[in-house]
């Protein structure tokens, strides 16, 4: 074996090593803590249900979340990222490659001419150009392992862009429904009150009901009258905010007649008291915090390797005569190969610099992190708590609702055998009216907290097990490149 050949092979060999620290997951808090910060178990595999919303057995809603997952700006905008990060990791590796490049030349010289001395010359080459960085210390290997990091990073962003997209589409969709029920109750009681005001207006035309019990009528008449036009700005609303989550406009958003919060809540949150503490490392946006840490903690290697004396090959094999025919042939053949190694020296305190920047860097990415899992366990603490408390409301102002409609039956009894005022009877529809409100918007603030509940488990898109660390394209990465075929 040849030195030159023993030279090349012992570069090669010492590709292996890479400077800098080896990522190791930090630990912040054991699943104990996290257990009894939350309320969710400290063992377990179960998961959150992924198509969470199809609980509400809303079909009207699973129409919309599906057109916002396949036409939001805000999807499009998270592939794109993907995407983007994809082509860096594709870029990174080929820094591990040799530059290969054709090239063809023609070349004349005149020498100066004197009567002793006389020189003139021409040729033609052609050939292909390599030149080759050796990745001794493991500087390119540490930014594949950032591109790879800020892939999965961007996959998992893609995720919680998904979270809380499907979250806001099905909040916006309750408040409409909310707003929708509490403007045909409002409507209903208008009517009723109108009707009222009649039969008190004939009264007093007859002299049976005096001027306060007609003023009192009407003044009921127009407060219920006020509350309309912010119910139907409120639909309007939170209509255009569909529209929007959707990538639709406002006329292309349909909604069946069928509303949920006039039927009893079909859900059974068993499931929800079952789930691992676990997930919170798991969240979409937990995970694409820890990525970013294992990207920035890979540059610090990266950064380090830039210290040390690079070494480079180099070589050309093509073919030179004076004439373009015959050209390639063995005859003619050429070819050259130099090796370089290059230490920096004036530049080595901004190189010590730069370590020290991405270890501050490094630092900054592990309180991202850790601040990350504290927003998880906050969440979910205060999403369960706001469940259970608005659990125990709703049944109080259902109970209410049953007892006010009660009061004003009693009420018209009493009034239509002389017992009480007027006054009394408009009290009591008033009353029944804020109880029917009061419940609409304790269900819709019900579902509210159902919705946070799932956002904060990571919306069912949260596996118990992390990703897969593979240098294959993943799953999110395919259904980009579907995305792209239609």
């Amino acid at each position: 074996m040849s030195d030159k050949f023993k030279i090349v092979i012992s570069l090669f060999l010492l590709t292996g090593c890479s400077l800098g620290p080896d990522y190791q997951q930090p630990k912040i808090f054991d699943l104990g803590q996290l257990s009894e910060n939350t309320g969710l178990k400290s063992y377990g595999k179960a998961e959150a249900p992924k198509d969470w919303y199809k609980l509400l057995k809303d079909e009207n809603l699973n129409e919309l979340i599906t057109t916002a997952l396949q036409e939001s700006p805000d999807i499009a905008s998270a592939y794109e990222k993907l995407r983007q990060a994809r082509i860096n990791l594709g870029l990174a590796r080929a820094e591990w490659g040799p530059e290969i490049s054709a090239t063809g030349s023609y070349n004349q010289s005149n020498a100066f001419e004197t009567a002793e001395y006389k020189s003139k010359s021409s040729y033609y080459q052609n050939g292909f150009d390599a030149s080759w960085e050796i990745d001794i210390w493991g500087g390119i290997r540490r930014l594949n392992e950032s591109q790879k990091a800020l892939m999965k990073a961007a996959e998992a962003n893609l995720d919680n862009v998904k979270v809380v997209l499907i979250a806001e589409v099905v909040a916006n969709y309750i408040n409409y429904r909310k707003n929708e029920k509490l403007l045909q109750i409002t409507e209903q009681n208008l009517r009723l009150q109108k009707d009222i005001y009649n039969i008190i207006k004939q009264k007093h035309s007859s002299g049976v009901a005096d001027d306060l019990s007609l003023q009192q009528a009407y003044s009921a008449v127009l407060n219920t009258k006020t509350q309309i036009p912010p119910l139907r700005a409120s639909i309007n609303l939170y209509k255009n905010n569909l529209a929007v989550l959707c990538g639709r406009l406002p006329n292309q958003i349909n909604f069946t007649k069928n509303n949920l919060l006039a039927e009893k809540i079909p859900i059974d949150l068993n499931y929800l008291y079952n789930l691992p503490a676990d997930i919170i490392k798991n969240r979409p946006d937990v995970i694409a915090a820890e990525q970013n840490l294992i990207a920035q903690n890979a540059l610090i290697g990266n950064r380090i390797a830039a210290l040390f004396p690079s070494i480079s090959l180099s070589g050309f094999l093509g073919w030179q005569n004076t004439t373009l025919s015959p050209m390639i042939s063995s005859d003619y053949q050429i070819y050259n190969w130099a090796g370089a190694v290059g230490l920096p020296l004036i530049d080595w305190k901004k190189r010590i610099n730069r370590i020290s920047l991405q270890k501050s860097v490094t630092k900054q990415a592990l309180s991202a992190y850790r601040k990350s899992i504290l927003t998880a366990v906050s969440d979910i603490n205060n999403a369960m708590k706001n469940l259970t408390e608005s659990s125990n409301n709703l049944e109080n102002n259902d109970k209410n609702q049953e007892a006010q409609t009660k009061i004003l039956e009693l009420s018209w009894k009493k009034y239509k055998n002389g017992l009480i005022n007027f006054s009394e009877i408009l009290t009591a529809e008033q009353n029944k009216l804020n109880a029917e409100q009061q419940y609409i918007i304790s269900v819709g603030e019900w579902y509210l907290n159902f919705i946070s509940f799932n956002k904060s488990v990571g919306g069912g898109f949260a596996a118990i097990q992390h990703l897969p660390l593979h240098d294959d394209r993943t799953d999110a990465v395919n259904e980009c490149d579907e995305r792209d075929k239609h």
